[in-house]
């Protein structure tokens, strides 16, 4: 197993989805900054994880920001 990269059957294994809902997934991620596949269908993993955590932050700040609201 190649852990430079995760695929795409690994993604939707993962998220317990099917795979055409994946690809449809990961083309509407791409424009919002989600990696490009390397080759095939392999997407680079350190590119993968940092945009991951640039996306918990960034809902981390959203949702603390609405609970404030709620206040």
């Amino acid at each position: 197993m190649n852990n430079t990269v995760v695929t795409l059957d690994e993604i939707a294994g993962a998220l317990h989805k099917g795979r055409d809902e994946v690809v449809s997934m990961m083309q509407a991620l791409q424009a919002l900054g989600f990696p490009k596949p390397v080759h095939g269908e392999s997407f680079p993993l350190p590119q993968v994880l940092d945009w991951l955590v640039a996306q918990q932050e960034m809902n981390l700040a959203l949702v603390t920001m609405l609970s404030q609201k709620l206040e």
